[in-house]
């Protein structure tokens, strides 16, 4: 028994070293071939960086695309007192963020599967989590969201794990109010609180007085989903010229294309195992039908070995990624089979993976078929590891090598009316990869960087 234990010990430790190697990578990549310039959506958010807006005041709560940033633009304010427009400082920040998030994520599930955690399970794990098919999302400023909101998940979640303490409660409340505060995969986090909460009110039909722990994290769990439903109506619209209701699809388009919602959810979850293809959603969601259906088969062959408790009291975290699908689902889906295309966007996959794992780790404590199960891991995190390397790297060079070029073009204050002039190679190819509200926008936005960049 002690050698076993031993054993388990040290798969632990080499799991934990694995997310530190990991990491090494795109720290390389930040340290070594830094993305300096903003590229599509970051130039809604860079500005932040520059210290010149106030963050107690109506520009603060505004949404980003649809999202609540409040924490984003502050910890981007902080940043620029640092080192104004610094992209390469934001993504270092950023991954480190992330990779603590992802550590405390592995951790937690290592820890709710106790001894059914095999190295292999552990292994896998850590390669779906820290996914390189992430790579943007490590390196764009407008991305750095996912990261703050899977460093929030990955604490709640190895919290969860923890014997009730005296201030347990009150660090899953800072949790679920801050999270939400990110990017709409931090949402998740108040969610499933909620649902944990009114679960063990009805099953133990819970005394309210006697027990007001329960009360106290509903209520907390609801304050904080209404002020990130009731910003909207507080600052309406994004202040970039987006119309705020473009942002959230009529539901019912769901009901009059049930095949094109299935498709959706088919490829945010095969998202994860095949390399980008925005344009071509067809590998999405074959590996997304394949990986669920046989998902499926294995926990309904098993359902009578399975807890609901566990999925419910939020030590698994299939609950979480299934709200973050749910989610995406309800505010990004149109109906349009355009939709399908984006759910293809490797940005999605920090909220998929949390699904993934999770439906994994219900698989692993069956305890069924140990070989058929442990293949499953090895199949699903090998192509998570290739599709992630091949995305990753190739969406970083291409990044770098236009990042060199435009760098090179800003290199006074002048080049704003010289290279950046309308009409010369450096505006076009800023332009065309700014995904701007508006050219008079970006034209701001630009002069601002250059100025920023050129004072540093």
């Amino acid at each position: 028994m002690k050698m076993m234990k031993s054993h388990t010990t040290r798969s632990k430790d080499l799991t934990y070293i694995l997310v530190f190697l990991l990491s090494i990578l795109p720290l390389c990549l930040v340290l070594l071939k830094p993305i300096l310039w903003p590229f599509a959506d970051d130039w809604l958010i860079i500005g932040w960086s520059y210290s010149e807006k106030n963050l107690v005041g109506a520009d603060s709560i505004q949404l980003v695309n649809g999202h609540q940033y409040f924490l984003v633009k502050a910890l981007m304010h902080a940043l620029g007192y640092i080192s104004p427009g610094n992209i390469q400082l934001i993504s270092f920040v950023g991954i480190i963020l992330g990779f603590i998030g992802i550590f405390f994520l592995v951790k937690s599930q290592i820890v709710f599967l106790g001894a059914s955690a095999n190295f292999i399970f552990m292994f896998s794990i850590v390669l779906i989590s820290a996914n390189y098919k992430q790579m943007q999302n490590f390196f764009m400023p407008i991305c750095i969201g996912w990261m703050m909101a899977i460093f929030f998940i990955g604490i709640y979640y190895w919290i969860k794990q923890k014997d009730d303490f005296f201030a347990k409660k009150y660090l899953i409340a800072i949790l679920i109010i801050l999270a939400p505060l990110t990017i709409g995969l931090g949402l998740i986090l108040p969610i499933i609180e909620l649902v944990e909460n009114v679960f063990k009110i009805v099953k133990d039909r819970i005394n309210l007085v006697k027990n007001s722990s329960q009360v106290f994290m509903s209520f907390i769990s609801i304050l904080s989903i209404m002020f990130f439903l009731m910003v909207p109506l507080l600052s309406p619209g994004d202040g970039f010229g987006f119309s705020q209701d473009e942002k959230f699809s009529n539901i019912s388009n769901i009901f009059k294309n049930p095949l094109g919602s299935l498709l959706y959810l088919l490829t945010l979850i095969g998202n994860i195992f095949v390399p980008a293809s925005r344009f071509e959603p067809t590998l999405p969601i074959l590996a997304g039908s394949l990986f669920l259906t046989t998902c499926l088969w294995v926990l309904v062959k098993n359902r009578t070995v399975i807890r609901i408790e566990d999925v419910v009291l939020n030590k698994n975290c299939s609950l979480g990624g299934l709200v973050f699908i749910g989610i995406l689902f309800i505010s990004r889906y149109s109906g349009q089979p355009s939709d399908i295309q984006v759910a293809a966007a490797p940005r999605y996959v920090t909220g998929s993976l949390i699904f993934v794992i999770g439906l994994l780790g219900l698989i692993q404590k069956i305890g069924d078929k140990r070989k058929a199960i442990s293949m499953l891991l090895l199949t699903t995190s090998s192509l998570t590891l290739i599709s992630g390397l091949k995305t990753g790297l190739e969406w970083h060079e291409t990044r770098y090598r236009q990042s060199q070029i435009l760098i090179e073009c800003a290199d006074s204050k002048s080049s704003i009316k010289t290279k950046f002039a309308e009409g010369q190679p450096c505006f076009a190819l800023a332009y065309e990869n700014s995904m701007s509200p508006s050219k008079g926008f970006f034209q701001s936005e630009l002069q601002d960087f250059i100025e920023n960049i050129n004072n540093g």
